[in-house]
């Protein structure tokens, strides 16, 4: 056998003696290990808090949605064309302004002439019929006076003409009577003419002055044009002319506003018909004016309802009236504009059963039986509302008013949900209790006796 061979069949034994030994040392520390002490885990159950379903009297709560108006806005526009003579420096936008205060005025020379014109024709028709009366007496005197001569002048014919008939009268005289009656007869005529020609002259002067006196009223109204004036209490939105500026009728001066009372069309569901009508009061919810602090409530009412519902949004419109102090020129002053949420309250209270709005997933509550498990069961919620229960939630203002699928005194799970599944048992826990005790919904261990897991740990 060579060197080299006997090498290898050398290295070979020692490769297998290493092997075994590290065998048996192994044996033996698996053999010697010490056993360990088997201890239980305890059975984990879910603590879960939960309200007793309780019917409540709940007043149904509608909101809806809009943009406030000014109720009184007046566009002022010149009735006159005319050069603008004045306007007052208070008048600007954003200003207060009275009933009555002239914003701007009109050059009024050309109105005032005309007035004055007409007023002189008046008096001269006035002094005509003044003077008719006047007339009618003196004719009416010459009249009676003629008539006395007609009489005397037929007297005196007849005397004569007798005097003739007996030869003791010249036929000349009683020719130059006859002529004279004539005469004094015409005069008569002619005065009787005039006498009747007076009533006639006299509403033509009547009617005259009547109408020069409606031509004074325009003219009057039309020197009283030339001022623009506010129409109430308000405040100047804008201001369209400026000094010097030439207008015409129509033009467009001023617009302002009536800040004390303002209107909101709200729409809201159709349904809401019989609960929202003219008086129903609301709360307006207004954002603040930079937009980061909380929304304030203010009072409105129904003022008037439309009598149409839209047929394709199923909602009908009601205009909500806001009163405020116009006076005040502070944030809490609404303004036109403004988006506002109207929310009303319902005046007839129905007994439904409400539940913590958050406990309420897919059209689906949690309850816990008798046993500790939970239970699934459809509800279906008619509105919600947003108020204080006390006697059913402490903390809770958010709730869901359902209109059915819940029973008197069924224990409705409102925490840990995310972790909730069907006859997954719990530690069920009242929401009073767990208020009184500070306890927090969580995995705790569970007490003596109870129940253990039937789901996920």
């Amino acid at each position: 056998m060579s060197v080299a061979v006997l090498r290898l069949v050398v290295r070979g034994a020692i490769a297998l003696v290493l092997l075994g030994v590290a065998s048996a040392i192994a044996f033996a520390l698996y053999s010697s290990r010490p056993e360990p002490t088997r201890r239980d885990e305890p059975d984990l159950a879910r603590l879960v808090t939960y309200i007793e379903a309780t019917p409540t009297p709940i007043a149904r709560v509608w909101d809806g949605y809009g943009t406030l108006e000014a109720k009184r806005v007046s566009n002022l526009s010149a009735e006159l064309s005319g050069r603008i003579v004045e306007r007052d420096a208070r008048v600007e936008a954003g200003n207060r302004v009275l009933a009555g205060d002239v914003l701007v005025r009109i050059e009024a020379t050309e109105y005032e002439q005309r007035l004055e014109n007409i007023r002189e024709s008046i008096r001269a028709w006035t002094a005509q019929l003044e003077n008719l009366s006047v007339e009618r007496a003196s004719i009416g005197d010459s009249l009676a006076l003629a008539n006395d001569a007609v009489s005397i002048t037929r007297t005196e014919i007849a005397r004569l003409e007798n005097a003739v008939a007996r030869s003791g009268a010249s036929q000349i005289e009683l020719d130059r009577l006859r002529k004279e009656l004539t005469a004094v007869e015409r005069t008569a005529r002619d005065l009787r003419r005039q006498l009747d020609l007076l009533p006639e002259r006299e509403a033509e002067l009547r009617s005259r002055i009547s109408a020069e006196e409606a031509n004074a009223r325009v003219a009057e109204l039309n020197v009283e044009r030339t001022e623009i004036r506010a129409p109430f209490d308000g405040v100047i939105e804008s201001v369209s002319v400026e000094l010097g500026e030439r207008v015409s009728p129509g033009q467009m001066v001023a617009r302002i506003v009536d800040l004390s009372t303002l209107e909101a069309p709200i729409r809201i569901p159709a349904s809401a018909g019989e609960d929202v009508t003219i008086g129903t009061r609301a709360v307006l919810s207004v954002a603040s004016a930079d937009g980061l602090n909380a929304s304030r409530g203010v009072e409105a009412r129904v003022a008037r309802v439309s009598p149409v519902a839209d047929p394709q949004t199923r909602t009908i419109e009601v205009f909500l009236e806001v009163e405020q102090n116009a006076s005040l020129d502070t944030e809490e002053l609404l303004r036109p504009g403004r988006f506002v949420t109207a929310r009303f309250e319902s005046a007839r209270a129905i007994e439904r059963i409400p539940v913590p709005r958050g406990s309420v997933r897919a059209d689906r509550v949690f309850l816990i039986n008798d046993e500790g498990r939970i239970e699934v069961r459809s509800v279906r919620v008619l509105h919600h509302a947003e108020r204080v229960l006390e006697s059913i939630h402490p903390r809770e203002t958010q709730w869901a008013v359902l209109a059915d699928g819940l029973a008197r005194g069924q224990r409705v799970a409102v925490s840990n949900l995310d972790e909730l599944s069907p006859n997954l048992t719990v530690r069920p826990l009242s929401v009073f209790e767990a208020q009184s005790r500070d306890v927090e919904p969580s995995i705790v261990p569970a007490i003596s006796g109870a129940a253990t897991t039937g789901g996920d740990s």
